[in-house]
């Protein structure tokens, strides 16, 4: 649904959705990591986008094959199990 406030000005039914999302790994240069405020919670996307802005060359390795959420313990053992692998 397309809307302008609340007014509804067009509907979609099932649309593509092409989105790229932010997942993986990340790997930084030492110093990047001097961007980190200290004593603040400081999320991933907080890094990033100040990395970017601070001039680091930020770049993205495309994917377009399964991806499996591995956030918990409980993940591990289910992605272990989905790749064959009996033990993680």
């Amino acid at each position: 649904i397309q809307l302008d406030g609340d007014r509804i000005e067009r509907v979609v039914e099932k649309p593509a959705v092409t989105d790229t999302v932010n997942a993986g790994i990340y790997v930084f240069r030492w110093s990047a990591l001097s961007l980190i405020p200290d004593g603040r919670a400081f999320e991933l996307p907080d890094l990033l986008n100040k990395a970017t802005g601070s001039g680091y060359r930020v770049v993205a390795y495309p994917f377009s094959g399964t991806w499996i959420a591995i956030d918990r313990m409980d993940q591990l053992s289910d992605a272990a199990k989905a790749m064959g692998v009996e033990r993680p």
